[in-house]
């Protein structure tokens, strides 16, 4: 079955055809280069110029903001390195009069302690005053501190008489 849109091809060389003649199947005709006009190529290397003096205007304003950051950065840390001194200095002072306060206060209660075990011991144990830290294991007052009003006491006593 033959279609109308079938096309006859012959299969002939080139020798056959001719060197001048053009073959069977057809084909376009090559596109000829377009050149700029002359203006527009100036236009062009105008605009080039342009962009690259834009572009060296940035780089120079973005260097210039880079160095002013930098310097802030210095600033802030240096700022902050002197805050941080100073609040340390602050804190340790604290502590040390906060450490003296409480070492003050822990010697008082020492010698309150002493004191109270020396009273409990004269009053219900002479015989065992001579052996103080030997005889005595602990003690406890009981209730709330009032002025004026005295507390009753729990000791333990470890002492073994012979």
């Amino acid at each position: 079955m033959e279609h109308d849109y079938a096309m006859e091809v012959s299969v002939n060389s080139k020798r056959e055809r001719g060197e001048g003649s053009l073959p069977a199947t057809p084909s376009k005709n090559p596109a000829e280069k377009r050149v700029k006009p002359t203006a527009d190529r100036e236009k062009a290397e105008i605009s080039n110029e342009i962009i690259l003096e834009a572009i060296l205007k940035l780089k120079r304003r973005v260097d210039e903001k880079l160095a002013d950051l930098s310097e802030q950065s210095k600033q802030s840390s240096a700022m902050i390195a002197s805050l941080t001194k100073v609040n340390n200095t602050e804190e340790v002072n604290e502590c040390k009069k906060r450490v003296k306060d409480l070492e003050i206060q822990d010697e008082h209660l020492r010698k309150d302690n002493r004191d109270l075990k020396e009273r409990i011991l004269t009053k219900f144990a002479p015989e065992m005053e001579e052996k103080m830290e030997e005889a005595f294991d602990i003690g406890h007052r009981l209730g709330r501190r009032m002025d004026n009003k005295n507390r009753n006491v729990i000791v333990l006593f470890i002492y073994i008489y012979n």
